[in-house]
């Protein structure tokens, strides 16, 4: 998960880092649509030949040799139809997904250029299994089968599904905040191993053509991996082992980690998302060990020590992220930041059903107007009506007029 604010780039760069992908895809739909082309005129030929076959059969039952016809009518030309390799995919139903990966061993990475999208679709209440489905996927080696009426059985031999995407931190902290209450504390946050937040950083203009060497090596990479067979059977999958100094490396990182985690002052949140931090090591140290050595020998030294470093990396994005859901004043912040595109006075429902970051439900909105009211940015009365008082809200027109200084 890509992290920033609008207008942090996350897009033009996800999208940079997807081309080698979405490459490979466009290939692999050449490769398909010729073989589809070529099954649809195989088809016509087994249609032809199936009638040059009944017409033979007929005559084999006028000469008296019903097993000679029979067994030509038995003759069939040997046809499958085409799979198509599928490497990403953006907005599938789950169901869907499920014949995807059926047959797609290797599984398939579901990019979202903003994951805000992604993640309210699973928390919708008839969507409840497809966030347990996507729960399971993130291990890569869990037979999954789905029994469905419309569509029969659909077996998966390893549900291996990546995510990738952007957010917003103010979008995301909804969900950090779930984790925390316990509403949300089913690991699908801590399942997004690789989040980054980085800083925002002093504008600089840098006008330079890309490395167009360094692609095509990116590029290569990509290609060497989409070419590794991956079997059917997830337990006759090729693997690899940590070389002897590369385990030894793994231990003693292994052994600080949790004695970090059990000594440190941390929260429960981030606790656990660090107790998965020993798999994404090992992950890493493959995929980097892959890029640049044989598949045939262990996983190096240098490959592991590469891993370490990006955990370390990650882990302290991993703290700064865990910690917006710690910020007693985000809601506030968050009305603060839009209160002078409100009318003055303005009612709760002025801002409410806007579906503002922070502000999504009456708790947080309490919260935010409370805050602000304490530190004298509005002021509150209630309006007699026919029926329930009405709220209004009044700005501090002297904040209104220096908001800018």
């Amino acid at each position: 998960a890509v992290i920033g604010r609008p207008s942090s780039k996350k897009t033009p760069l996800l999208a940079e880092v997807m081309k080698p992908l979405q490459r490979l895809e466009l290939e692999a739909k050449a490769t398909y649509d010729e073989q589809a082309q070529a099954y649809e005129n195989q088809l016509l030929l087994q249609k032809l030949q199936r009638k040059n076959n009944e017409d033979a059969a007929r005559k084999l039952l006028k000469a008296d040799k019903p097993n000679d016809a029979e067994a030509l009518l038995k003759k069939d030309l040997d046809i499958t139809p085409p799979i198509r390799k599928r490497l990403s995919v953006n907005d599938p139903t789950v169901p869907k997904l499920g014949e995807i990966l059926a047959q797609n061993s290797a599984g398939v990475l579901l990019f979202r250029d903003e994951l805000t999208g992604w993640l309210k679709s699973l928390d919708r209440e008839d969507h409840g299994q497809d966030r347990a489905f996507y729960l399971e996927a993130w291990n890569g080696s869990g037979r999954f089968t789905f029994d469905r009426i419309e569509r029969g059985t659909v077996d998966i031999e390893a549900a291996t599904v990546s995510v990738l995407g952007g957010i917003q931190p103010a979008k995301l902290v909804p969900y950090l905040r779930a984790q925390k209450n316990g509403s949300g504390d089913d690991g699908l946050i801590e399942r997004l191993q690789m989040m980054v937040y980085p800083d925002d950083l002093p504008f600089r203009h840098v006008d330079r053509q890309p490395n167009a060497h360094a692609k095509e090596i990116a590029y290569a990479v990509f290609e060497r991996f989409d070419q590794i067979e991956m079997q059917g059977n997830i337990d006759d999958t090729p693997r690899l082992r940590f070389d002897q100094a590369a385990q030894a490396l793994f231990d003693q990182w292994y052994c600080e980690l949790k004695q970090r985690i059990t000594t440190n002052d941390i929260s429960p949140q981030l606790e656990s998302h660090l107790g998965k931090y020993p798999s994404l090591m090992a992950s890493l140290a493959l995929i980097l060990h892959l890029c640049d050595s044989n598949p045939s020998v262990p996983v190096s030294y240098e490959a592991a020590m590469r891993a370490v470093a990006w955990c370390e990396y990650l882990e302290s994005h991993a703290r700064r992220i865990y910690a917006l859901a710690d910020d007693p004043h985000f809601e506030a912040k968050a009305l603060l930041k839009r209160l002078h595109t409100l009318p003055n006075p303005f009612t709760v429902s002025d801002f409410a059903n806007k579906d503002w970051a922070g502000l999504t439900d009456p708790v947080s909105n309490n919260r935010a107007l409370t805050t602000l009211m304490e530190r004298g940015y509005l002021y509150s009365w209630e309006e007699k009506t026919q029926g329930r008082p009405k709220v209004l809200y009044l700005i501090n027109p002297e904040w209104l007029e220096n908001r800018h200084g």
